[in-house]
């Protein structure tokens, strides 16, 4: 409520506004210069607007389409990330589509159920986790929604959280990043070839644009409409990310030599205002770029995972590698930013020690066995006396010399003669 609050002078009354039933904005004075008491006096107002709709015929005649489009149209006011307008106005459309023609008054539990059935059934994205993390940021959008209702008196306190049931995605993070090859070839494939005119001034801003995401990391929202030549600092070899994501996320850090150099090549008229600016469709020509430059397809997200893998696998410590990211800990650099390449874990693995090890002693020969059990160990044994080598055969005639096939093969005698398993015994 005290975003609602403001004052035209520093030590002046403190100001207040509200909207009625008919979405009508309502700006008063409170007469007090206590902040406590203004908010005491803006609950009051609310509440006995509130009462007066509800005593109307028409009271409680607020749809869903009124919240979200008071979401959208009146949240930039308040302190939320650029990034987190656009989805509240991207993931809008469907929830008007199906449940905007209903009031807030009549919204139950079991009707956000069946949109969130219909949604799946629609296949909203070519994936199921993917389809049901766009139905959740659906869902979010909501819940933000119905808190400004909740807020303006068009609805129950915490209605909200009554309303909209648990709905979890197992999250899935992306594997994706560029290697150094990869990034050169991304690089010189950014020329549209289908492009006529100014074809060769679009490639360039686009690989200045590329070259910013990957050599600072920074969230698409900070590269695109935070970053400021008025905060970049090429002498010191620093600038700053105003980021507003997290607590962190605001935060001054050293710009990498490569991206000094690039810096620097761009006239000093014109370092006014945004440093990367906006690519529309960043998305699609990246994905183009790549099947162009013949490599798996990368996001913008993507290039900030590379950022953060380049400093990992070059023994970056995760926790200076989160503060370089805005990150107050180690654990997103860990689940989902700091991916180690092969070498990396190979030059891991060839890091431990090789040991040699000592020789078996060889068990003790039991002289009174006659079951032969001990016949492989005696003959190895022997075979460390006296090694067997094998006898030269005669060059004539490939035979043993001193030697004959009587020597070899018995006489007949009382048995007969075993002469191999081509001959067959005179008893089978």
């Amino acid at each position: 409520m005290s975003d609602r609050l403001f004052r035209k002078t520093p030590d002046g009354p403190w100001y207040a506004w509200y909207f009625t039933r008919e979405r009508k904005r309502i700006r008063f004075c409170t007469g007090v210069h206590d902040k406590l008491a203004a908010k005491r006096i803006l609950h009051d107002r609310e509440r006995q607007s509130t009462e007066a709709a509800a005593g109307a015929p028409d009271g409680g005649t607020h749809t869903v389409e009124d919240a979200l489009r008071y979401l959208v149209e009146e949240s930039k006011a308040k302190d939320w990330p650029a990034s987190t307008l656009r989805m509240f106005a991207d993931k809008a459309g469907h929830l008007l589509r199906i449940l905007g023609s209903i009031r807030l008054t009549e919204l139950t539990t079991p009707m956000v159920k069946r949109y969130i059935d219909q949604r799946l059934r629609e296949r909203v994205s070519t994936t199921k986790t993917t389809a049901r993390e766009t139905v959740r940021k659906e869902l979010s959008t909501l819940r933000a929604a119905l808190r400004e209702a909740t807020e303006l008196g068009w609805l129950a306190a915490s209605a909200e959280k009554l309303l909209i049931p648990t709905f979890r995605v197992k999250y899935q993070p992306r594997e994706r990043w560029l290697t150094p090859e990869e990034f050169g070839k991304l690089s010189g494939a950014l020329a549209d070839p289908t492009r006529r005119t100014h074809a060769h001034e679009v490639a360039r801003r686009r690989r200045f644009w590329l070259s910013i995401a990957v050599y600072l990391g920074g969230r698409l929202s900070e590269i695109e409409e935070r970053l400021d030549w008025s905060e970049v600092d090429l002498a010191a070899g620093v600038l700053r990310l105003r980021g507003t994501k997290t607590a962190g996320s605001d935060r001054a850090i050293p710009i990498p030599a490569p991206l000094v150099a690039i810096l620097a090549e761009v006239p000093h008229a014109e370092r006014v205002g945004a440093v990367a600016g906006t690519w529309p469709n960043v998305r699609r020509d990246l994905a183009k770029a790549c099947e162009r430059a013949g490599i798996a397809k990368v996001t913008p997200n993507d290039l900030r995972r590379t950022y953060a893998s380049w400093l990992v696998n070059a023994g970056v410590p995760l926790q200076q590698v989160a503060r370089l990211l805005g990150h107050k800990s180690t654990r997103m650099v860990d689940l989902v930013y700091g991916k180690l390449s092969d070498a990396t874990l190979a030059a891991a693995v060839a890091k431990l020690p090789a040991v040699r090890l000592p020789e078996l002693p060889l068990p003790p020969v039991d002289s009174g066995d006659t079951s032969g059990t001990n016949q492989g160990v005696r003959m190895a044994q022997m075979a460390r006396i006296i090694p067997l080598r094998p006898l030269p055969l005669s060059p004539e005639n490939g035979e043993i010399p001193g030697s004959s096939t009587e020597s070899i093969v018995p006489r007949d005698g009382v048995e007969p003669p075993t002469r191999g398993f081509s001959v067959r015994c005179s008893t089978s």
